[in-house]
């Protein structure tokens, strides 16, 4: 690229003219050819990244416009299930209620992991390798158990249920929206923590460095320099935690899909009523493995307890 400094219609004053190599495309056309694949190999990876994400919806979509189910005959075209999906006010319901979900879960995974990821990288607390480590440690286990460990620990007549709502006082329901959230977070913030300590370690300290020694303070830092850094980073994460939370259905499943009011009577072995107005009943499409948790809770027993069991639905 070469430049040439021609004379103004003013004294000392010149205008600089940048001249283009021969066949330099225009900005415009470069921004077309990136959508364009250039080589076969590009195109052969464009038309299999295609098929294997148009595969399975295509068949979807065209069965859900269609009056009859694909094997049966006399299929007409019909908007009737969008129209009852629409209409349905359980479907609204539930989509408040996944954005909602996924919006807290995002939000609570943003601060801690990114929190944690800065703690760990820009400061010199003791043992910070040690938490590096034990903050992934979570996605070393399967989802799922993760969750069933939560549930069991902290959901209604889990061993440390009373000890958090009671004791520790802190309102714990991961039958609820927030308090599934929380569950959501829990498994995210590895996620985001990841993400951003990659981020910040690529990115040099010395701009935090340079605002500290012309008096800033940390959290002025912080505020200025690091979390302007982690933008990126934290909308990356930000967009990958909120994607995974809508799909989310292991949390839902296990911490509320199986949970329904209570019933009249909440029975012993021996069938014999005891305290309805304490008992909530789980009832799983799976089997009869209700849970009585607040007779348990109250007595002390355990989930296995044997001596509680629920009627035949």
């Amino acid at each position: 690229m070469n430049s040439l400094a021609t004379p103004g219609s003013g004294p000392g004053v010149s205008t600089v003219a940048t001249l283009r190599p021969a066949g330099y495309p225009p900005a415009e056309r470069g921004r077309v050819r990136r959508l364009v694949p250039e080589t076969g190999l590009q195109a052969a990876i464009w038309a299999l990244v295609g098929a294997c994400v148009l595969a399975p919806v295509v068949p979807l979509v065209y069965a859900s416009v269609q009056s009859q189910p694909l094997y049966a005959p006399g299929r007409t075209f019909t908007l009737a299930a969008y129209r009852q999906l629409f209409t349905d006010p359980a479907f609204r319901t539930a989509a408040l209620n996944t954005l909602e979900f996924a919006a807290m879960t995002t939000a609570c995974s943003l601060v801690l992991g990114g929190g944690f990821a800065v703690l760990c990288s820009r400061t010199d607390v003791p043992g910070r390798r040690v938490y590096s480590r034990l903050f992934i440690a979570p996605i070393l286990l399967p989802p799922l158990g993760l969750i069933l460990g939560w549930n069991a620990l902290y959901g209604p007549g889990g061993y440390a249920h009373d000890f958090v709502v009671a004791t520790l006082h802190i309102p714990l329901n991961l039958t609820s929206v927030p308090g599934m959230a929380v569950l959501g977070a829990a498994v995210a913030v590895p996620v985001v923590f990841l993400i951003c300590q990659a981020a910040l370690a690529g990115t040099d300290a010395a701009l935090e460095n340079s605002a500290r020694s012309v008096g800033a303070s940390p959290l002025r830092v912080l505020g200025r320099v690091t979390v302007p850094m982690l933008r990126p980073a934290l909308l990356n994460a930000g967009l990958l935690v909120f994607t995974l939370s809508i799909e989310s259905l292991g949390i839902p499943l296990v911490a509320a899909g199986c949970w329904e009011p209570r019933p009249a009577s909440c029975r012993t072995g021996g069938g014999a009523p005891r305290q309805p107005e304490a008992c909530t009943w789980g009832r799983c499409p799976g089997g009869c493995w209700a849970r009585c948790s607040g007779c348990i809770s109250r007595r002390r027993r355990s989930l296995r307890s044997r001596r509680w069991r629920c009627p035949r639905w």
